[in-house]
């Protein structure tokens, strides 16, 4: 008995395009979830766009602020320099307390720092810790008391 070797030959009864058919509850499910997602894009597009407007509304125009722009928000350099000084004695002061150590920089004072006073509260601090503090911000580090009392304390502002 010889065998001939057989010619080998796909099989693709099932890949017939012409027998290709989509079910039409699929395309109505594909057409449901392709509008949903472009229901939720528009939906937080307009989220967002109506929070935004509010935020403007509502909230200062300086913590909005994304401007590059370099104003300071702290006391001007000349009301920094005019804060009264004193130098810091170990003898005089009223033993290891909260009072001698700089709350910004958390460092102990030592004989002869320069601290600077602030005036409304009294708290003392490094002179070069409270000017950088103060070039930012317009309180005291500590209780938060506000240097702002007259006009010339503000930062000067351009309009």
């Amino acid at each position: 008995m010889s065998t001939q070797p057989q010619k080998f030959q796909w099989e693709s009864s099932g890949l017939n395009d012409k027998n290709f058919t989509i079910n039409s509850s699929l395309i109505l499910y594909i057409i449901i979830v392709i509008a949903s997602g472009f229901l939720l894009v528009v939906f937080f597009f307009t989220l967002e766009w109506i929070c935004h407007r509010f935020l403007h509304r509502h909230l200062p125009s300086n913590t909005l602020s994304t401007s590059t722009s370099h104003q300071p928000r702290g006391l001007h350099p000349t009301v920094i320099q005019a804060l009264p000084t004193m130098f810091y004695d170990s003898s005089t002061s009223p033993g290891p307390s909260a009072n001698s150590e700089c709350s910004i920089c958390l460092a102990m004072y030592e004989n002869g720092d320069k601290l600077k006073v602030l005036p409304q509260c009294h708290h003392f601090f490094h002179g070069e810790c409270v000017d950088r503090w103060l070039h930012s911000w317009t309180a005291c580090p500590l209780c938060r008391a506000t240097l702002l009392d007259s006009s010339t304390a503000a930062a000067p502002t351009s309009e």
